[in-house]
């Protein structure tokens, strides 16, 4: 029955291992197909971001506290607009046991509210595929759906290359996890 169980572990890590591979390399293959110039102008501004926080998943019939974490890699197109690919994972344990895990892959589109500060208030709306599971230990179940996630936060202008941000995240999806929210700090790094 252990050996079973081991088995099956394995594979389900090797089928996340596989989803965050093919992740790393759409983003690395992002980073290297922008030109050297884009790097250098500052008209185009483009960066890269990580987050990180506590996050509440749902399921229909229980909900429970876990994390998320992200990394995204975007670019400013024209004051106030910018857009970008995002990666995303949250994971909780629900209240019957089970492990629920949501990751996603995300086109977002943001408004950045232009005031004269450091301080950079911003909503915006994405859309992707998500994937959820759950796990209960005895069996895994996964799903692969179409979701959407409402984005609103603030910036703060740290340095001229590297910004703090603090957002709140409301990610909606079909799969096991039908719910999101994640309250997430972290930072912006300006190329």
């Amino acid at each position: 029955m252990r050996e079973d169980y081991s088995g099956q572990d394995r594979k389900n890590e090797e089928k996340f291992s596989n989803r965050m591979l093919l992740c790393a390399l759409l983003l690395a293959g992002i980073v290297v197909s922008v030109p050297a110039s884009f790097a250098q102008d500052k008209a185009s501004e483009w960066y890269a971001s990580g987050t990180f926080g506590p996050a509440g998943l749902e399921d229909g019939n229980d909900s429970d506290n876990g994390f998320a974490i992200g990394a995204a890699l975007g670019k400013r197109f024209s004051s106030p607009f910018r857009g970008e690919v995002a990666l995303t994972y949250q994971e909780a344990e629900i209240d019957n046991g089970a492990d629920n895990y949501a990751f996603s892959v995300f086109a977002n589109g943001f408004y950045d509210f232009i005031i004269d500060s450091s301080l950079t208030p911003y909503v915006g709306v994405g859309f992707g595929p998500v994937f959820t599971g759950r796990d209960d230990g005895n069996d895994e179940d996964e799903d692969t759906d179409l979701g959407f996630n409402l984005i609103g936060g603030a910036s703060f202008e740290f340095s001229e290359s590297v910004d703090l941000i603090g957002q709140y995240r409301y990610l909606n999806t079909s799969g096991f996890v039908d719910d999101v929210h994640a309250v997430e700090v972290g930072f912006r790094y300006n190329f």
